[in-house]
């Protein structure tokens, strides 16, 4: 048995390794007298340095850099989105980390020993770091990240305690046992015409526009807002469907979601650096900037970029959580595992079963709950389900292939393009689950 595990540990390690070598055609940090990083990612980032510029075009520069369209280096040089990538110095954006697990049941079948290989790594250069402004504060392993959109998979795992706790049946029309959808638009809707973004809602949150900045109306409008379309017609994606959801898990529950999803899911899993922000003062420092915010001039750092989850004070299932690598490491290893985690949480394997397979035959794109098989795969042969986050975040996750990968990055604080990071992202996948 012991040959065995130091044998199967070492085809891991192999694969690890061999996982590095492709991942470095990726985001390389290649051996020079000053690191640089590889023309493909600074390509797909739409990054540059700008390696010279005569002095009327440096004031230019630094007005450019003082709206927050640039970035001045500690060297005087500006990068940002406008120059080509070639001799870019590195501009340290992404932690990463691909796992690999493995099951061996012992000669008697009566144990299971899980192996974990793993690659981890942060792009840290001192020349410009986690915040570009502050080039002495280098990306680290443990920088803490606004996820945007992957909320809805850490907190909307508060959906599936619900559904395995017997609270909540996902095919029982909303109107049937809720009263702010009986007789109403949403009365028709499921939870999992909302989970599978068929409910056929809005498409546009526009919740300021629409109902103001009182919570209580925003959260009347929204439950009480004509239908797009009927329900289960077809998958359009909506952010309206997670703030629905999140409405619909507060109701049965009576807790706040932010409390559900902490006392549920986080918490059980270790995951103590997961919450919803704004975050306190002491851990904005390791806080990933984003965008600057127009009402006060200055970068998005520790509270949440997304509109709407601002105007509902950043407790929201659109977006809002703010978590690290080791604590989505900790998430996308019990859904690979459920069985292993020391203090279970409120979902366990018959949710992560219903959440990775396609639940919208014969419409496209097709749909798990709330994940969905990653661009250019076949999830009949390939079985790799992705999330991401409009500011530059990513998760991905095979139970075929008993392996989960993360991308973090703050891309958002150079571009909203999105090509540049479908590109790389579509590269990273590829690299992780060959």
């Amino acid at each position: 048995m012991l040959e065995r595990i130091t044998a199967r540990r070492a085809e891991l390690d192999a694969l690890a390794e061999e996982l590095v070598k492709q991942l470095e055609e990726i985001r390389v940090v290649r051996s020079a007298p000053e690191p640089v990083m590889a023309r493909e990612v600074c390509t797909a980032l739409g990054l540059g340095v700008e390696p010279r510029a005569t002095e009327p075009m440096r004031g230019k520069l630094s007005r450019l850099a003082q709206r927050g369209w640039l970035c001045k280096l500690a060297d005087g040089r500006f990068s940002g989105p406008l120059w080509p990538a070639k001799a870019a110095t590195a501009v340290p954006l992404a932690v990463v980390e691909i796992s690999v697990m493995n099951k061996n049941s012992s000669a008697k079948g009566a144990e299971e020993v899980v192996y974990q290989s793993s690659l981890r790594r942060s792009t840290a250069h001192p020349a410009a770091g986690l915040d570009p402004t502050q080039p002495d504060q280098p990306m680290r392993l443990a920088a803490i990240f606004d996820v945007a959109s992957l909320t809805k998979v850490l907190a909307g795992a508060s959906i599936g305690t619900l559904v395995e706790d017997g609270k909540l049946q996902p095919d029982l029309p909303l109107g049937n046992f809720w009263p702010e959808a009986e007789g109403r638009p949403l009365s028709q809707v499921t939870a999992r015409h909302l989970l599978t973004h068929t409910a056929g809602l809005p498409l546009r949150a526009n919740l300021k526009n629409l109902y103001g900045t009182d919570a209580q109306d925003i959260c009347d409008g929204v439950l009480h807002e004509a239908l797009h379309r009927p329900p289960g017609e077809t998958v359009e994606y909506t952010d309206r469907a997670a703030l629905v959801l999140g409405y619909l898990a507060e109701h049965i529950s009576g807790q706040r979601l932010d409390q559900l999803a902490r006392t549920r899911i986080w918490r059980p899993l270790g995951m103590a650096e997961t919450s919803f922000g704004p975050l306190p003062s002491q851990s904005v420092g390791r806080c990933a900037p984003t965008e600057m915010n127009e009402a006060t001039g200055l970068r998005l750092k520790g509270t949440a970029h997304d509109f709407s989850t601002r105007l509902l004070d950043g407790v929201c299932r659109i977006a809002g959580v703010f978590s690290v690598l080791e604590d989505l490491a900790a998430f996308l290893r019990h859904m690979l595992d459920p069985a292993a985690a020391p203090e279970p949480p409120g979902f366990g394997a018959d949710w992560v079963t219903e959440s990775l397979q396609i639940h919208t035959e014969g419409k496209t794109p097709e749909r798990g709950l709330f994940w969905h098989p990653a661009p250019g795969t076949d999830p009949a042969t390939d079985d790799i389900w992705a999330h991401y986050g409009f500011t530059g975040t990513g998760v991905w996750i095979s139970p075929t292939k008993n392996r989960w990968a993360i991308l973090l990055t703050n891309k958002l604080y150079y571009t909203r393009d999105r090509e540049p990071l479908t590109r790389l992202r579509n590269q990273f996948r590829t690299a992780a689950f060959l």
